[in-house]
């Protein structure tokens, strides 16, 4: 399982197999693929919004495990913005990348909008009409 979760964020459609593991990861849902098939209708909507979001994003993150990782970090509800930054800012360089630190945060936010389904932090240029994006600097989700 994990390795079709290393695919590429911006490869579309995202395969079957890769959407029963980020379902799983994603809510904690320990569901059969035959059960994913048959809610297949209602993930849609939910896969869309998945893979436009990641297309769209300006992140430092390149596949699904990556993005899952992001938020298993903030599932336990003890970890806070500032920490994960870190913890992701460990293994990014300066030096490596001019725009670090924002691609770091660009990560961030788009991992919360993944799980959480709401629109912090920008998707970039593109304008989204009838979205409120909500200010999230600091502190935990």
């Amino acid at each position: 399982m994990s390795s079709v979760l290393n695919e590429k964020l911006k490869k579309v459609p995202v395969r079957a197999d890769a959407k029963y593991g980020i379902v799983n990861r994603l809510w904690g849902r320990n569901c059969s693929e035959e059960y994913l098939n048959h809610q297949d209708a209602s993930l849609d909507v939910f896969f869309d919004y998945y893979e436009d979001q990641c297309c769209q994003s300006q992140s430092s993150v390149e596949t699904h495990s990556e993005i899952l990782e992001i938020v298993e970090y903030f599932k336990n509800g003890n970890e806070t913005r500032e920490n994960v930054r870190c913890k992701l800012g460990e293994t990014a360089s300066e030096a490596d990348e001019p725009h670090a630190a924002q691609k770091i945060d660009a990560s961030i936010a788009l991992a919360i909008r993944l799980w959480l389904m709401v629109h912090v932090g920008s998707i970039g240029p593109v304008l989204a009409l009838g979205n409120t994006q909500i200010k999230w600097t600091a502190g935990t989700v």
